[in-house]
């Protein structure tokens, strides 16, 4: 199986997944963690996310062959396709990931867990994130640590979400999940053996 886990910056989608991945005991590829790899193991940190341009090329958007994406993109196909059910996280909007993620659904039964917030309580959460682990706005910057602590309009309020044709459940992350972290793990794991 591919269990998709997506959402804007901030709604709680890597402590879903989290959650969900210890629950399944199913590995987990989360593209924060991976973009943190990165910076801890690049000999040049400071110019972290802006030289993270494509070696590994292909004829996807620029942003998609990024290290930390191309690396996502090719951990979950060589899991697939070794036979692996893997958890995959990042923020997958529309536009830029379907292409990605249905070039996986040939590999896989997949199911998509989208995390649905309000944009503000979104856009504190990030803010309190940053502020709490500066590595990561090292690692990947964060719109500029959310234009400088908000100096400006940010995009999560246009986030695209992503839409396949694969079964898709919407989990509010506000407090908690509604529905429960139980509901969650039933759907995936009834649709899969079919109960």
């Amino acid at each position: 199986m591919l269990i998709v886990i997506s959402g804007m910056p901030g709604s709680g989608k890597s402590t879903l997944a989290r959650a969900l991945a210890n629950a399944l005991h199913l590995p987990l590829l989360s593209r924060d963690e991976i973009y943190s790899g990165l910076y801890l193991t690049s000999s040049d940190q400071h110019s972290l996310p802006s030289a993270l341009t494509s070696e590994m090329a292909s004829d996807l958007a620029s942003d998609l062959a990024q290290p930390a994406n191309t690396a996502l993109r090719l951990g979950a196909h060589s899991l697939l396709s070794a036979g692996v059910s893997v958890i995959i996280e990042a923020a997958f909007q529309q536009k830029l990931w379907s292409v990605v993620l249905e070039f996986l659904l040939p590999l896989a039964e997949t199911r998509v867990i989208r995390c649905v917030i309000d944009p503000a309580i979104a856009l504190q959460r990030m803010i309190q994130r940053l502020d709490q682990f500066p590595e990561q706005r090292a690692a990947h910057g964060d719109a500029q640590y959310i234009s400088e602590r908000v100096g400006k309009v940010t995009p999560l309020a246009v986030f695209d979400p992503v839409s396949l044709d694969v079964p898709t459940i919407d989990v509010e992350t506000t407090d908690g999940y509604r529905p429960s972290l139980d509901t969650v793990v039933s759907f995936v794991t009834t649709q899969r053996f079919g109960a």
